[in-house]
């Protein structure tokens, strides 16, 4: 038998000098638009969730927090959807779920996303009815949480997306 000692590699790294990056990055983007039946405005906003690797063996459980910044006054969530693309960019078929329920007031969301083996890139999309008239400089956040369960190691990343992203003058919309 043998005994291992941590810092045996004459390395000073106990603890650990800097956390590890846990590979992803989120990237927002927003506009306004009007609704089909009701001419209402209505806020859209779609995240890109971009792993530096592919996912593992297994999938992995992420927590995200949808949230806007008030400006708008409270929002009535439409539709959202999520899109799992593997690294050549095709769809993953049930690549992305949703863990469970997603609990919102109106103006903040949060839930768990699952995502499976192979997936590069989620697509994350959703759009609100506005109660109040938009400006454009409205913004919804969305902050994922991805935890290393090995080290013990936690990662948040967040992606903000204005709704005048689309770099025209459309809030409220003209239509």
């Amino acid at each position: 038998s043998g005994t291992a000692t941590l810092s045996d590699n004459g390395l000073d790294d106990c603890p650990p000098n800097e956390i590890k990056d846990l590979g992803f990055d989120v990237v927002g983007t927003g506009f306004c638009a009007t609704e089909d039946l009701s001419g209402a405005q209505i806020a859209e906003a779609g995240f890109d969730i971009a792993f530096a690797e592919a996912i593992g063996e297994g999938g992995e459980i992420f927590a995200f927090d949808l949230v806007g910044d008030g400006k708008g006054g409270d929002f009535d969530l439409l539709q959202k959807g999520l899109k799992a693309l593997d690294a050549e960019g095709n769809a993953v078929v049930d690549g992305v779920s949703l863990d469970g329920e997603v609990a919102g007031n109106g103006s903040s969301y949060s839930g768990r996303i699952e995502i499976s083996e192979g997936v590069k890139t989620v697509e994350l999309g959703a759009s609100w009815r506005s109660n109040d008239e938009l400006e454009g400089d409205e913004e919804v956040t969305l902050s994922l949480t991805r935890s290393d369960g090995l080290s013990g190691e936690v990662t948040t990343k967040s992606g903000t997306a204005t709704l005048s992203d689309n770099g025209l003058d459309d809030c409220p919309p003209n239509e």
